[in-house]
């Protein structure tokens, strides 16, 4: 957490460590954690929580200051070690056994944040390189966070959110209940947004490599559900400009992440209109 805040914080202690240099801070972090999680990984201890974390801190790092080959190894990393702890099958019904004591002291509400910002690195990852995603959507069970973690005490929370990615236009699902923070609709639209982009994605894959498959049906859904997204979407929210609704920067980033996948979603929506003429 440090190797990322060192670049953004003012705190004189800090400040004089790196000389006024805190690109340069943050990047002496970097490899000193980087090298303790390699020698981590080596040694064959059971992968716990905090190293997870780590592992994604990391990823985030190197996409966010200057991504090298390097960005992608700690992605996939921080993504397999998710899956081992389990983090895919938070609320799971039937989960597999704990691997460790230390286990039962972790808030599930902190395993569903962390969970959820792995997907969101993972799926803004995918689309901007047009690479297949690492996560697969069909294996979580993980629910959607309630809150951010920032805003409660760890074991304060409140029920969480009972939301799948089942996808029902009727309901105009991403619209947040009572009770909801801002975020929490920007994160149901990164999530429709996702999904019909990766479902998308695969059709045009599949046209291109059997021009004879019909997808004329399945398209003409998609197109219909990409419009009731942008048509449910208020001006405010489809504008990058900051309104009252984001209440912080925060949730102004998060509106604008997710809107930024909407316009992706777009220019998906207007690749396959050529292919499904083809098909009519």
């Amino acid at each position: 957490m440090f190797s990322l805040s060192s670049r953004f914080t003012e705190a004189p202690g800090v400040l004089r460590l790196a000389q006024n240099d805190q690109p340069g801070l943050a990047e002496r972090f970097y490899r000193t954690a980087s090298s303790e999680l390699d020698h981590f990984e080596s040694s064959y201890r059971g992968i716990g929580m905090a190293e997870v974390q780590t592992a994604f801190l990391l990823a985030h790092y190197q996409y966010t200051y200057l991504p090298v080959g390097s960005a992608s190894y700690q992605y996939s990393r921080a993504v397999r070690w998710a899956y081992t702890y389990n983090l895919h099958q938070v609320d799971n019904p039937r989960p597999g056994p704990r691997r460790d004591e230390s286990d039962y002291t972790v808030d599930d509400e902190e395993k569903r944040c962390l969970w959820w910002a792995l997907w969101a690195m993972d799926s803004f990852a995918s689309q901007m390189s047009s690479v297949p995603p690492n996560i697969e959507d069909g294996s979580s069970s993980t629910l959607l966070p309630s809150c951010r973690l920032s805003e409660l005490a760890i074991g304060n929370f409140p029920p969480s959110a009972t939301r799948s990615l089942d996808d029902d236009r009727e309901k105009n699902w991403y619209n947040p209940l009572p009770g909801e923070t801002p975020g929490v609709k920007a994160q149901l639209v990164r999530l429709s947004a996702t999904a019909l982009a990766r479902e998308m994605s695969s059709l045009i894959r599949l046209r291109q490599a059997r021009p004879t498959i019909a997808v004329k049906d399945r398209l003409d859904r998609l197109e219909k559900q990409w419009y009731c997204m942008i048509s449910g979407l208020s001006p405010e929210f489809l504008s990058p400009e900051y309104c009252a609704a984001d209440q912080s920067v925060e949730g102004h980033r998060l509106r604008l992440e997710a809107l930024h996948l909407v316009h992706v979603l777009t220019i998906w929506n207007t690749a396959a209109a050529p292919i499904n003429d083809g098909a009519r």
